[in-house]
Formats: C-alpha cells, sequence, structure tokens
C-alpha cells in the first residue's frame, strides 16, 4: 500500500478534477458545512455521489454511504448553548428533547482488497468534510469556507480512491471515509470506532489528511507535508523511504496530533 500511495503521488493531478472537487466543497452554498446543518448534508450528498462515481461501494449504514452519528446538545450557560456530544456519551441526557437532538453524517465507502486472506484486513484513509459554519459578519462574508480546513483533505483521499479503483486493486481493503464532527471533537471519527466498516482490529493502518491546501516552509514548500506523531508510529519512515516527501511536526508545541481524526 506505502509503494501503490508513493507511485500515486508521483503522477501529475487532475487539477481540472482537483479545483473542481475543492470549490464545490467550499462553496458559499456548503454554509461552512457545520455538523448536523443543511449545508453539510449537502455537501454529504455531494461526496456519495462522488464515492459511487468513482466505484466505491456503500459502507454506511443498510447499504447506503452514510453512517448517522446521533449527536445531542447539552445545556449551555447564560443563554448560550452547550456543547454538542455524542448521544451514546455519558453526559448526554437521555431525556434531552428533539430540539436539542441532531444528526451528523459520516460518509464512508470501500474498495475491496484482492488478496484472498488480506482483503478481511483494512487501511483507513480519512479526512473530515465538517467545518465551523457560519458567524460574525466581516463586511458582508458571514460564511467560514473551510476550503483548507478540510475541504484539501477530502479532495485528496477521493483523488487517492479515485486513482486507486483506476488501477490495480490493493491486496488489502480500502476504506474512504469523510468524517463529520471533527471541529466540535472529533464525534464522527469517535462514533465510526463504535461502528467500524471493518473491525478495529483487522484495522492494520489510519492516515489522516489534514489542511494540505498551503505549503509550509518548514516543511520544505510546495510538495512537501509534514506527520503529527511521526515518533509514534513507522508509518513516517516507510512513507518517506517510498519516496513521498514527508518531516516529522515542526510544530509540537501545538499539540496537532491530538486535534484532528488520528487522536480519536
Amino acid at each position: 500500500m506505502l509503494l501503490l500511495l508513493a507511485t500515486l503521488l508521483a503522477q501529475e493531478p487532475d487539477t481540472a478534477r482537483v479545483g473542481h472537487l475543492l470549490r464545490t466543497l467550499a462553496a458559499d452554498s456548503m454554509e461552512g458545512r457545520r455538523t448536523a446543518s443543511a449545508g453539510e448534508r449537502r455537501a454529504g450528498d455531494f461526496l456519495a455521489r462522488e464515492m459511487r462515481a468513482i466505484g466505491l461501494s456503500p459502507a454506511g449504514d443498510r447499504g447506503s454511504f452514510f453512517q448517522a452519528v446521533p449527536l445531542v446538545q447539552l445545556p449551555g450557560n447564560n443563554g448560550r448553548p452547550g456543547r454538542m456530544v455524542l448521544a451514546s456519551d455519558p453526559r448526554a441526557p437521555t431525556d434531552a428533547p428533539d430540539s436539542l437532538r441532531a444528526v451528523g453524517r459520516n460518509v464512508t465507502g470501500m474498495l475491496p482488497g484482492s488478496d484472498p486472506t488480506l482483503k478481511d484486513e483494512a487501511i483507513l484513509l480519512v479526512a473530515h468534510y465538517d467545518h465551523v459554519g457560519m458567524g460574525r459578519p466581516v463586511g458582508s462574508d458571514s460564511i467560514f469556507n473551510g476550503a483548507d480546513d478540510d475541504a484539501s483533505g477530502v479532495t485528496a483521499i477521493l483523488e487517492v480512491a479515485r486513482r486507486i479503483a483506476g488501477g490495480p486493486r490493493p491486496k488489502r481493503t480500502i476504506i474512504i471515509s469523510a468524517m463529520t464532527g471533527e471541529e466540535m471533537g472529533l464525534l464522527g471519527a469517535r462514533h465510526y470506532l463504535n461502528q467500524p466498516a471493518v473491525p478495529l482490529d483487522r484495522t492494520v493502518a489510519v492516515l489522516v489528511v489534514e489542511m494540505i491546501a498551503r505549503p509550509d516552509s518548514l516543511a520544505g514548500g510546495p510538495g512537501k507535508a509534514w506527520l503529527t506523531g511521526y515518533e509514534r508510529s513507522t508509518m513516517g519512515d516507510l512513507l518517506r523511504d517510498n519516496g513521498i516527501p514527508i518531516v516529522p511536526d515542526p510544530r509540537p508545541s501545538q499539540n496537532f496530533f491530538q486535534r484532528s481524526d488520528n487522536y480519536a
């Protein structure tokens, strides 16, 4: 799989397709893709159509691409709403009224592996498609479009999926998941852990793609990236040794490893 990723990243990108995906996800019509909002639902519908067109098989609830993420809003203070939590969270009141309940959606597809034995194992590619929605206007603009955070990562995993689907099938099953609720506390990822598309004890690697639209001088500039949690596994060295220009997190004091779905 690492050699396959290196081959994919060495190919020239389809800039027209990348631009279409990124612009659609970050469009004003998506209203900032806040979890459980109408904009998130529109973005999720778009992602499901793209996954189907690529040739992924549905890996959500009841034969669909969608995995429902039930949520409850906790009571707030001083008239302000509280934070959103999973309905399964011990803090969530079981008698919460409908007005405090909501449902977000993870969007998940799969490419079954080709090896008779290894196809029962999975590699999970993740990016979160939610953002923070709308807020106080700056001039006439009240939409947080979230092109970098993380429409860029979602675009990347869709492109990886498209290229894998168009070539030799990897030995292991590939799960592609655009998750919701990251901005609210990794809620979609935490829900996935309870209802994974492939059991966690057969999920051999997880790669989360986050905020790759802007070149970073500390990583070496355009075309290069850094990996949070580099020291926690062998993945960073394996990616580097297979031709992917990646370095350890140059900003460990900002705790980025704990601030994305990989942490869940």
